[in-house]
């Protein structure tokens, strides 16, 4: 048994041995070649791949997938055969739309992209984005294609605009410009730009005051309401020294009690109040162009004009509990005291406007006025006050002027809506126009005394003067309308009155109208010329049949209407017809030259100027018919005549750029930039009232006087004419000139200080300059036919006069 073991031993260690060797011997040999005419076969690996996670395709074309294929691979597509279709590996649009594109190999999903379809569209417009936004704003931005990615593209944009593209939304930051762009999501090639002014939020404010609770150094940034101010240049401790830096001031609180404003052109905006002020305001002598808006006044808050004040506008004001009267209501013109007071000087106020206010538990009066020319009282609120809501004292005026109490409501008063103490002129041939018209009177006159009604005249004087109280509601007042005149009867015709058109829903206790004083005046002292025309008289809208003795005086001329008066001719207090321009009629028009006038049963048209007797309603009229293009035309030929003239330096040399010219020299400011005193001129050279066009020398003032009257428009709303005035703008205002002719594309101007001199210009109607046109409320004309572009004169008749 041991030998076999042995034997078996040494046979496995020989084998071992040997299949050693074998392995060392193949290690030390070249390696086998292959056999070139009988390759060794390898299986070659079939492989796609699609290299991309999305494509968008226009309707319109198609596109070939970008795969990489390796071998003969076999494979197949998935997808949404209503929007797109496979060929030859190339998508075929069916649809606009959004689909997917599976990619299957070997019967597996391999991969999925996103294919989107879109119709391109023909261009990409903004819809409905304003061109102005103001300061804090947001606008949602809306397009006629949702594929689209907007940015602000210029390197200052940023500043001025924040967009958010999550909302859609475009946010205003601080006033400037943003250029926007809009650009198609699938082709750079398709955008749109667009330009949005952002304005402050508080109509461009240059400066702005807030109080002491502000600590800062001067060109410290202060952020106020999401604003970003800087403390010495737009915010400041006082009102005084934000006026003495800019003049545009917006108050946001005051620890001072008064203010004087001692220059002309100043701007105060109480839009940023933090609480009602109580703050007294005296504009003072002979400052002009000063505007006062937006504020809310308490306790003994009063604004005071001292002296010859022109150009002056309270506007959108709020006056609650202030200035409780610290003395008896009287009859004559001692009492002066008021909320807003016009006071009483030698020199005459001329061009007041005073509207859109509100006056809420008065103890003194509201408006207390001396000494003024014209003057505009319209659209304000009075409720609860203890003394004449408007007051008029030594109402003697110099020259012909129009005082203007339009579109008023007075509720709850213990004293008059309106007092006249005197009016008139001190001479027979300048005339007084008082207009009260459009107003509302309720429980007015409580306290009931002599000289007190809704509509009080106390006395007028031995000159000119015509009343028109005209469309007015009146209720529950104890009395309604009272005149009285301390004219001599030689001087009675100087005067011409109307009570037309009005609404009396309630008996008085006392009297509708009174032309009589019951302390001892006769109808023979008083006059005769007050007219009572068309009046309704309703009582729960029932019909009035009045006592005659509530109408004391004139009663005989007194019409009664059937119904609530809608509407009403009735001659201008001036007895002017418009050459050419028709006016509705209810009443009869008898005995008249056909050959000067046209009349049908409903209107009446003047067919040439000059001065003419016709009858209305049974009563002899002399009536003035005026080609009122003179007028436009006058304005137009002043300034044409102009053309040349040169700006000059102090020594009166011309070539320069010193800014001294006549037109200064009359305004009162040389040298200085002259475009809107040019206008000015032309207007006063050619007798142009500035109720129409305005004496200003900013252009920001101008501009804003007609904006301020509603008489304002944006370039993109209208096509000029003939004697508009144009304003372009950098940061709102700095250019003016007249409006010559407009065929719609092109705009023919004359201007002063361009180039340094009085020039023709035109433009395009769009060009990106121009804000827009002031457009002064000239007698009747109709423009067509009036082309002044060539820069001649003409006669009035559309004529050239050289």
């Amino acid at each position: 048994m041991k030998k076999w073991y042995v034997i078996f031993l040494f046979i496995f260690v020989l084998f071992f041995i040997s299949c050693e060797n074998k392995e060392i011997i193949n290690n030390d040999l070249d390696p086998i070649e292959e056999d070139p005419v009988n390759p060794i076969e390898e299986k070659e690996e079939n492989e796609i791949t699609l290299n991309t996670d999305s494509v968008a395709i226009s309707l319109d074309s198609t596109l070939a997938l970008d795969i990489t294929k390796k071998g003969n691979p076999v494979y197949s597509y998935n997808y949404d055969e209503e929007i797109i279709r496979v060929f030859d590996d190339v998508i075929i649009p069916n649809a606009a739309g959004v689909t997917t594109l599976e990619l299957i190999v070997d019967g597996k999903s391999e991969k999925a992209i996103t294919v989107t379809i879109y119709e391109k569209p023909s261009e990409i417009k903004f819809i409905d984005l304003p061109n102005k936004i103001k300061v804090g704003e947001e606008i949602k931005l809306k397009l006629n294609c949702d594929d689209v990615i907007i940015t602000i593209y210029n390197d200052l944009g940023n500043e001025f605009g924040y967009l958010d593209l999550d909302n859609m939304t475009l946010k205003g930051k601080s006033a400037g410009y943003v250029n926007l762009k809009a650009t198609y999501i699938y082709d750079e090639s398709l955008f749109v730009f667009r330009q949005v002014e952002v304005q402050r939020s508080l109509e461009k404010a240059d400066f702005i005051y807030v109080d002491k609770s502000v600590v800062a150094d001067f060109g410290d940034e202060v952020i106020l309401n999401d604003y970003i101010f800087n403390f010495g240049f737009n915010l400041f401790n006082t009102i005084e020294e934000a006026m003495d830096n800019g003049p545009v001031v917006f108050v946001g609180s005051t620890n001072e009690e008064s203010i004087s404003i001692l220059s002309s052109n100043v701007v105060l905006d109480g839009s940023m109040q933090e609480e009602p002020l109580s703050l007294r305001i005296t504009i003072n002598s002979d400052v002009h162009d000063v505007y006062i808006k937006n504020f809310s006044f308490t306790d003994d808050s009063k604004i005071i004009l001292l002296n010859g004040n022109e150009n002056i506008f309270i506007e959108n004001n709020e006056f609650t509990n202030t200035s409780q009267a610290t003395s008896s209501w009287v009859e004559t013109n001692k009492y002066t005291s008021g909320i807003i007071q016009l006071a009483n000087s030698g020199k005459y106020h001329n061009n007041i406007y005073i509207t859109r206010n509100t006056f809420k538990e008065i103890g003194d009066c509201g408006i207390n006025i001396n000494n003024t020319h014209n003057i505009t009282i319209n659209n304000n609120s009075f409720t609860t006050f203890e003394r004449d809501a408007i007051r008029f004292n030594n109402g003697i005026i110099k020259e012909e002027c129009t005082w203007s109490v339009i579109g008023n409501t007075f509720l709850d008063g213990d004293y008059s809506g309106i007092y006249f103490r005197t009016y008139g002129s001190d001479t027979t041939d300048i005339y007084h126009f008082i207009d009260v018209i459009d107003n509302s009177f309720s429980s007015v006159g409580k306290k009931n005394v002599e000289f007190t009604a809704a509509v009080c005249f106390r006395n007028y004087q031995e000159g000119g003067a015509c009343v028109d109280i005209s469309h007015n509601i009146f209720y529950g007042c104890s009395k309604y309308i009272f005149l009285r005149n301390n004219a001599v009867p030689a001087h009675q015709s100087n005067f011409v009155g109307y009570v037309t058109g009005n609404l009396f829903k309630s008996v008085p206790s006392k009297y509708y109208f009174n032309n009589l004083n019951s302390s001892g005046d006769t109808f023979a002292t008083n006059p005769k010329q007050t007219k009572l025309l068309n009046n309704a008289y309703l009582d729960d809208n029932k019909e009035i049949t009045p006592d005659s003795s509530l109408f004391i005086g004139n009663y005989n001329s007194t019409t009664i209407s059937s119904s609530k008066v809608e509407k009403l001719y009735r001659f201008n207090l001036h007895h002017v017809l418009f050459v050419g321009k028709e006016v509705d009629l209810i009443d009869v028009i008898s005995d008249y030259d056909d050959t000067k006038f046209i009349v049908t049963s409903s209107t009446i048209e003047a067919k040439e100027a000059g001065t003419y007797t016709i009858k209305h309603n049974n009563e002899t009229f002399e009536i003035v018919c005026i080609k009122n293009i003179e007028m436009v035309v006058r304005f137009i030929n002043t300034a044409l005549g102009e053309l040349g003239y040169q700006e000059m330096d102090a020594n009166g040399n011309t070539g320069t750029s010193g800014n001294y010219t006549k037109y200064g020299e009359w305004y009162g400011i040389n040298p200085g930039a002259w475009c809107a005193m040019y206008v000015s001129w032309c207007a006063n050279q050619a007798g142009v009232p500035t109720t129409i066009v305005p004496k200003y020398a900013a252009v920001q003032s101008g501009m804003e006087w007609y904006m301020n009257k509603g008489l304002f428009k944006y370039k993109e709303d209208y096509t000029p004419k003939a004697g508009d005035i144009m304003f372009m703008k950098s940061n709102g205002a700095s250019h003016t000139g007249i409006v010559l002719y407009c065929d719609g594309k092109t705009l023919y101007t004359v201007e002063g200080n361009t180039s340094d001199c009085c020039a023709l210009r035109k433009y395009d109607v769009t060009n990106g300059k121009i804000t827009g046109y002031g457009t002064p409320e000239w007698p009747y004309y109709n423009p067509s036919g009036y082309n002044f572009s060539s820069g001649n004169p003409q006669d009035g008749s559309g004529h050239s006069t050289r």
